[in-house]
């Protein structure tokens, strides 16, 4: 038979106070404990995150990256000469390298985008191939456009002006 237990330990696990204690203090631990699998999900997302974002670095590098695509545009570099005279009437050569840019004067540009998915593991990224077809038309420019001097130009373009 069992030895009757003291009155010391009974009124440990029959005061209201320190039942209620036990049980927040139980409720806590269980807590604590259910917050190893949550932390193990989030370590787990944020490895997948970066596994993906490996993935997408990996296609783009080998597909190619983000480009533009502009319109066509005739470029004539030309020098430029001329001479200036200072207040002591010395005289100085110049010399600069211009660009003449041509525009065209009309320009259709007719496009099909498809898209197509890359796949590495579980991750597929998509990418896009651009067929495109570009028509248009040059004008030549005068000879009144095309004479420019730094003098009588403004703007950062003073030769790309037509007739």
């Amino acid at each position: 038979m069992s030895a009757p237990l003291g009155p010391l330990s009974t009124s440990i696990l029959t005061s209201p106070g320190r039942a209620q204690a036990m049980r927040v203090f139980v409720l806590f631990i269980l807590v604590m404990v259910l917050q190893i699998p949550a932390l193990f999900m989030t370590f787990l997302v944020s490895e997948r995150r970066a596994r993906r974002d490996e993935a997408s670095t990996e296609i783009a590098s080998k597909w190619g990256s983000q480009q533009t695509l502009t319109g066509p545009a005739l470029i004539v570099p030309w020098k430029e000469r001329w001479t200036t005279t200072d207040d002591q009437g010395k005289t100085r050569d110049h010399e600069a390298m211009r660009r003449f840019v041509i525009l065209p004067e009309s320009l259709h540009v007719t496009a099909r985008l498809e898209t197509e998915t890359r796949r590495r593991g579980i991750y597929g990224i998509p990418v896009y191939r651009l067929g495109a077809r570009f028509e248009g038309g040059l004008r030549s420019p005068t000879s009144r456009s095309s004479r420019c001097s730094p003098k009588a130009s403004t703007g950062s373009a003073p030769c790309s002006r037509w007739a």
